[in-house]
């Protein structure tokens, strides 16, 4: 274990396997080297019996003190009670807005509009579904939306 800093940072040196450094100053805090050679900042707890981990950010864009302060957030809110591990997994449940769209065209577009507004509805739908915040979640389950 040493003191996560710049300078640990950039002498860990990429292997044939992932290993990780653990920071001496903060418990749960730690830096992910992959065998390519990428440094993802971490924070580990223990949250409902499971050791869970969260990717703070990449080593570069954040600095080994950023990457501290974000980690003190996430194991603080653990310590209140918050799981930041399982508000992730919600989230990867969560609809998208892929999935809205079409619960929109099949329950009430079909249902509630004419002909020539379904076309144009469709026509919408299909242009922007190429765009990128069509796979964005949501953060709600939309089975609980009445339409």
């Amino acid at each position: 274990m040493v003191k996560i800093t710049k300078r640990s940072v950039e002498a860990a040196a990429r292997t044939g396997k992932e290993y990780f450094l653990w920071d001496d100053e903060l418990r749960g805090f730690g830096l992910r080297v992959h065998p390519s050679g990428r440094k993802i900042y971490l924070a580990q707890f223990r949250a409902g019996g499971r050791i869970r981990r969260v990717n703070i950010g990449p080593h570069g864009p954040l600095t080994p003190d950023q990457a501290r302060t974000e980690a003190m957030k996430h194991l603080s809110d653990v310590r209140l009670g918050s799981d930041p591990g399982a508000q992730r997994d919600r989230l990867r449940v969560a609809a998208t807005m892929k999935a809205f769209g079409k619960r929109f065209l099949d329950e009430h577009v079909t249902s509630h509009c004419k002909p020539s507004t379904q076309y144009e509805y469709r026509r919408c739908v299909d242009l922007e579904g190429s765009k990128n915040y069509w796979s964005m979640y949501l953060g709600f389950d939309f089975g609980l939306l009445a339409c």
